[in-house]
């Protein structure tokens, strides 16, 4: 038992896998409509990483060609 605090779990089901999606709030189709899935921490990783990104390549679509998903705070 834990007392306020957390637990973690290895997740290598499927069924397991869908579930750290709904317990971070993205829905399959969040990850599946970009070409590439960029996990970061925080909001503001995500402003630096998506500015990183218009840097290197102007030509990338956020939605299509990527997608910043969040994994460490609640947002």
């Amino acid at each position: 038992m834990v007392k306020n605090g957390s637990t973690i779990q290895a997740a290598g089901k499927p069924n397991e896998l869908s579930q750290v999606c709904v317990d971070l709030g993205y829905r399959p189709s969040d990850l599946l409509q970009a070409n590439y899935v960029v996990w970061v921490e925080g909001p503001s990783d995500r402003t630096y990483i998506r500015r990183w990104l218009q840097i290197a390549n102007p030509d990338l679509q956020e939605g299509i060609d990527y997608s910043i998903m969040f994994y460490g705070v609640d947002c």
